[in-house]
């Protein structure tokens, strides 16, 4: 072992210590999932089914109202104190919330059904 390990202020000799340091995960994971979570980053989708499921954790799906490089700078402009790069932002997104796709939507685009709206 090292002096740096040893405890100095204890007078056992067989103690030491280890120094814990807190990942940027930990730090910022609940701030970011608070952020994607918003109304104006994303909306919740309409259907009680449309979930997602990963290590036994079932989530409503979230569709992002915005592209993630422009979250990325809103998220850093309002959290000034955080220092976050492009990749790690994207890597902590919590998995519910996605981009959204053609085939997630519930109707067509055809003249029959895009006239009912008037």
């Amino acid at each position: 072992m090292s002096k740096k390990r040893w405890r100095k202020d204890v007078i056992s000799a067989n103690s030491f210590v280890r120094k814990t340091y807190q990942s940027v995960t930990s730090r910022v994971s609940k701030r970011m999932q608070d952020f994607f979570e918003r109304e104006d980053v994303s909306r919740m989708t309409s259907g009680k089914k449309q979930t997602l499921t990963r290590a036994k954790n079932k989530q409503q799906k979230r569709f992002l109202n915005d592209t993630v490089s422009n979250l990325h700078s809103k998220f850093l402009a309002e959290n000034s104190d955080l220092k976050i790069s492009y990749r790690t932002f994207c890597r902590l997104k919590p998995f519910w919330v996605i981009w959204p796709k053609e085939k997630n939507r519930d109707t067509c685009q055809c003249k029959t059904h895009e006239n009912l709206i008037f």
